[in-house]
């Protein structure tokens, strides 16, 4: 979540700052400095349709366990506030803010380059600092208010961008931040994350490569596979990687948290088919299976998708994959390319987790986005234009009326 954790002020900050920007770039567009763009409808309607779902929930949960929010020390306001109404407004403000950082990188078209260098850069500054100063769950680091994972998952994406950095800048330089994010994406023993970092690596490299070499390689890799099954090692390969992301937990663990994931998962595409349209409400799952016979716990689906289908509504879910479509959708070379394999890997993590809600692991996944969204043509007009459009057009309908008369309908019959 959001809050979780602490800097609970920093953050606030960070989102006072965010809302700002977005209040500049809205007022950009209104103004007619920029141009309207139908990704902004999409933008919008996605927003409301959070804001609905938070407004009007189905279901009422009961708050996170063991939570408590610093904001409410901030914001006085908030005081009145029941507990679980704080825990979804919340991730409603995460969400939202995440949204209006898209905006912004949308009317401002950072240059992708330089977004990629700032993502690289604090990532191994986030990972120098944790491998420092960060603490352990078990064997596991964690810090920045992050658990293993969500650590992970923060890390996973600067990993990315300094190997393609590598490719795309020619500079090997960058190997040095992709090794320190890689030692301290390692410790978390997170193994979604480290399923992401390995599918965005390989997106980068087989990116903007022929087909044929493409093809080559994924035989070449199916090929090994298959001859590591036929030599019976790969069991042995399975279990040696497992262990590595086990961070100190048995087999019986790791068997338990997969087993509880899918009865998750199943309960959540129940959800979806009993309230398919609405949904439940914004930040109600975990409550909901924790009430639920099948699960009996307080847990979220670990599955982005699936949370806003189920939460929000299979309609929600459309719109939020219209906008990676719009992003992802047409072929990038060069530092687009970069930052286009930053978005599916982030695609990847939201298969495997519910991050999006948490800006300090969900805000290079806005800007890219926002950059994508940002490189495609724009048919659209700006404000000004559309008025002087809609002025034209009121006056050629009065000029028409003027010369055909007036009507006739009240005009006595003819002999």
């Amino acid at each position: 979540m959001l809050w979780a954790g602490t800097s609970t002020d920093g953050r606030l900050a960070v989102v006072s700052a965010i809302a700002a920007s977005a209040a500049i770039a809205a007022a950009s567009v209104l103004l007619g400095v920029v141009p309207v763009r139908h990704t902004y409808l999409w933008m919008v309607l996605f927003a409301g349709l959070l804001v609905v779902s938070f407004a009007f929930p189905v279901a009422a949960v009961p708050a996170p366990p063991g939570q408590r929010y610093r904001a409410v020390d901030l914001l006085r306001s908030l005081s009145a506030m029941p507990h679980a109404q704080l825990a979804r407004l919340f991730d409603l403000v995460g969400i939202l803010a995440g949204l209006a950082l898209l905006g912004v990188s949308v009317v401002t078209s950072p240059h992708p380059r330089q977004v990629a260098r700032v993502i690289t850069l604090s990532g191994a500054a986030a990972a120098a600092y944790v491998l420092v100063r960060g603490g352990f769950d078990n064997v596991r680091l964690e810090g920045l208010g992050c658990n293993p994972n969500y650590l992970g998952f923060l890390l996973a994406i600067p990993l990315v961008t300094a190997v393609g950095l590598v490719r795309y800048a020619r500079n090997p330089r960058w190997l040095v931040p992709a090794a320190v994010c890689g030692i301290a994406l390692s410790a978390t023993h997170s193994r979604s994350a480290s399923l992401a970092a390995a599918v965005g690596v390989g997106i980068v490299l087989l990116q903007g490569c022929s087909r044929l070499f493409q093809i080559i390689l994924i035989s070449g890799v199916a090929m090994a596979t298959t001859a590591a099954a036929a030599g019976g090692m790969l069991r042995p390969m399975g279990r040696h990687i497992e262990n590595l992301g086990a961070g100190g937990r048995t087999i019986t663990d790791l068997s338990l948290s997969n087993g509880l994931r899918k009865r998750v998962a199943e309960f959540a595409v129940r959800v979806i088919t009993e309230h398919p349209l609405r949904g439940i409400g914004l930040s109600t799952f975990p409550g909901y299976a924790q009430r639920s016979p099948d699960v009996g716990v307080y847990l979220a689906t670990h599955d982005e998708y699936l949370r806003l289908a189920a939460e929000a509504g299979v309609i929600t879910l459309i719109v939020f994959v219209v906008l990676l479509w719009l992003a992802l959708g047409r072929r990038q070379v060069g530092d687009l390319a970069l930052l286009r394999a930053v978005v599916l890997t982030y695609g990847v993590i939201l298969l495997l987790s519910n991050p999006l809600a948490n800006l300090v692991v969900s805000a290079p996944f806005w800007v890219s986005t926002g950059c994508l969204l940002a490189s495609r043509p724009s048919r659209g007009l700006t404000t000004r234009a559309l008025a002087v459009r809609a002025v034209r057009a009121l006056r050629r309908k009065r000029e028409t009326t003027s010369i055909i008369g007036p009507s006739r309908e009240g005009a006595e019959p003819r002999a």
